[in-house]
């Protein structure tokens, strides 16, 4: 249990750190965006890159931070508060939002702990000098040259240092005890803001005084941190001190080097876990008496599912990315077997889907998650073709529409198609569900748990189709080969995996590097992996502007 007084003694110490809650501003509302057709590059405005501003570390990324520093115990020992997504993304939210007291006790108390695990677990890995005293102020700094510049991302100022060193020492000094005096300075490092954020502003571009061109050192952790969600490792500091990431190709280089290391599949998991929903899927409840042999573990088999197609697209397989839509080779495990009516298996096991089925939006993931606990929606499954996979924004119902399909006569036993077609007659209603419905009626051939169905209330299901000017299909699968050809698609995707990069959504005035990432992504067999190395060699990558107050 800590005393209050070295505490209190720290706290004084450590403030000129900055402080992790201040007053950030009113912050103005970043209305979602929707897409406008595609325009030829040269009609699109001149580029003017985003302000910067600090963003919190996401919840994975802090967790693999404290690894990083102080070993996987100490990882372990600490409970992030969580990611909360604004426009969509975590990404956003963790600029965007300030942090909460409650958020900042939490950040303390995981200090401690991950500072006493570390210090429990691998105490001589950690203090590599032997103290003469129990105030040795020599070692005590030789231990702040090791750690500051570590959790800080970059090289440590000689105040830092000497700030530190000092923070250990008077701890030290009240406990009478070294190694006190250097948990508390692991604990007061884990709480700055220099290791909390990513605080970038950059400095005056030689070429044009208006933009910030992002150090060395803030290019490492925003690469990094996009690519793997872990901190810059050696060879990428080493890059950052000796002008490696000056230029697009320093910028390449490092991004396929990092890209080969497990962490970055472990990234991708949870970009595509956030725009996907997947989470929720450790707790997708379903109707018992409609659905009365489902169980709930198998919404970690679908997660596991989707989550195995996408890396084997992007890496284990790298591809074309499109067939996220056509791709009709699947892994399942024994009950999602069962549940699919396949041939039984062993462990997770590559399978041929049925030509009923092609691409992750027909897999029960998906087709489960959009829908209500007893049956299953096309509105759900239709809007989130439009917001997310076109990037296109639904209006939020006017307050006196009614949300509830209206029961059928009695006697009559219309399907769930003709009912929502007769809702999409109403005057408030049918404009939003003009956008959403005819979409989602291409999944009518799928119950609410990714069942296959062919009859619906007694009825052959009509699930056919047309998606704006794009093409017509009769069933899931054929509105797949139609997002598979809509450039729209990948233009969104760009968008989207650029916003978690860099922590804001896209402005109009970045649309000119962006598309042209977009082209090389194209240019590249659309391959998942030329996309990342695109964006983060763009200059609405490496740029900015500072923030007005």
């Amino acid at each position: 249990m800590r005393n209050a007084a070295p505490f209190l003694l720290l706290v004084f110490l450590a403030a000129c750190e900055g402080n992790i809650v201040g007053e950030r501003g009113a912050l103005p509302a970043v209305p979602p965006l929707t897409t406008e057709p595609i325009v030829p590059v040269e009609e699109l405005p001149a580029f003017v890159p985003a302000p910067l501003r600090p963003r919190l570390l996401l919840a994975r990324q802090y967790q693999n931070a404290i690894a990083d520093l102080l070993g996987p115990a100490a990882a372990a020992a600490v409970t992030p508060p969580r990611d909360v997504p604004v426009n969509g993304l975590s990404a956003i939210g963790s600029a965007q939002l300030s942090i909460s007291s409650s958020a900042v006790d939490a950040y303390e108390a995981n200090a401690y702990l991950a500072a006493a695990a570390a210090l429990t677990e691998r105490r001589s890995a950690l203090i590599t000098c032997a103290p003469a005293t129990p105030t040795d102020a020599a070692c005590m700094r030789q231990l702040a040259q090791r750690f500051v510049p570590r959790a800080f991302r970059r090289p440590a100022t000689e105040a830092e240092l000497t700030r530190w060193t000092q923070v250990g020492i008077t701890a030290a000094t009240a406990y009478a005890a070294f190694d006190r005096g250097v948990e508390f300075m692991l604990a007061g490092l884990l709480q700055s803001p220099a290791f909390l954020y990513l605080d970038e502003v950059g400095v005056p571009d030689a070429a044009d005084a208006s933009r910030r061109r992002l150090t060395p050192w803030e290019l490492a952790s925003r690469l990094s941190f996009f690519l793997t969600h872990a901190p810059p490792d050696d060879e990428l500091l080493a890059a950052a001190a000796n002008g490696g990431l000056n230029d697009e190709a320093g910028m390449r280089t490092q991004a396929k080097r990092l890209l080969h290391r497990p962490q970055a599949r472990e990234a991708m998991t949870e970009l595509f876990g956030e725009i996907l929903d997947l989470s929720q899927l450790g707790h997708l409840a379903k109707d018992a008496q409609t659905f009365p042999g489902f169980q709930v573990s198998l919404g970690a088999s679908m997660r596991e599912e989707t989550q195995r197609t996408l890396l084997d697209l992007a890496f284990d397989q790298p591809t074309d990315f499109r067939e996220i839509f056509t791709r009709r080779t699947t892994f399942v495990d024994a009950p999602l077997a069962q549940h699919y009516g396949l041939a039984a298996v062993t462990g997770w096991t590559a399978v041929q889907l049925p030509a009923d089925r092609a691409g992750i939006f027909t897999q029960a993931s998906f087709l489960a998650l959009q829908s209500h606990p007893s049956a299953n929606s096309p509105t759900y499954r239709g809007r989130f073709i439009r917001e997310r996979l076109l990037c296109q924004t639904i209006p939020a119902p006017p307050p006196e529409a009614s949300t509830t399909l209206p029961e059928p006569p009695t006697g009559t036993r219309p399907t769930l198609r003709q009912r929502v077609a007769q809702h999409m007659q109403s005057p408030s209603c049918s404009g939003c569900h003009q956008m959403m419905d005819p979409i989602g009626f291409a999944f009518e051939g799928f119950d609410a748990i990714g069942r296959r169905q062919a009859l619906d209330n007694g009825s052959p299901v009509d699930a056919s189709g047309a998606l704006d000017d794009r093409g017509s299909y009769t069933d899931a699968p054929g509105l797949m080969r139609v997002l598979h050809d809509d450039p729209r698609v990948m233009s969104c995707l760009t968008r989207v995996v650029f916003r978690q990069g860099v922590g804001h959504v896209d402005l109009r005035t970045e649309a000119r590097p962006l598309r042209a990432a977009e082209e090389a992504f194209i240019a590249s067999g659309y391959r998942y992996q030329s996309l990342l190395e695109e964006l983060v060699a763009s200059e609405a990558f490496r740029t900015g502007t500072l923030e007005t107050p």
